[in-house]
């Protein structure tokens, strides 16, 4: 025994350096958020409802085109995303108007 204790004190203690190789990682292919997202091909809406857009440019814009914007700022909302444009998106299913701005509503 008393030689392995030599033994271990005669050992020069020596840290391990940290390998010098740089880990490389490999680029993982991100997922888009929302890009994958599948558009129906029906309205969301029942027709009813979707008239209503139609029926205030008719009123308040004497049936002339419009924005998306103007049409929200007839029916008093503030918002034009979110629910309002799938409304809008409705109507133009049901062939109410034309996407980005509305159709003349004088036929």
């Amino acid at each position: 025994m008393e030689q392995q204790d030599e033994a271990a004190k005669t050992k020069p203690v020596t840290k391990e350096e940290p390998s010098k190789k740089k880990k490389t990682k490999k680029k993982s292919a991100k997922k888009k958020r929302g890009s994958t997202s599948i558009v129906p091909k029906y309205p969301r809406h029942p027709l009813e409802r979707a008239l209503r857009i139609p029926k205030v440019i008719l009123d308040q814009n004497a049936g002339k085109e419009c924005s998306e914007q103007e049409a929200a700022r007839f029916l008093g909302i503030n918002q034009t995303r979110g629910a309002f444009t799938v409304e809008i998106s409705s109507a133009i299913k049901f062939g109410l108007g034309a996407p980005g701005s509305w159709a003349s509503f004088d036929n």
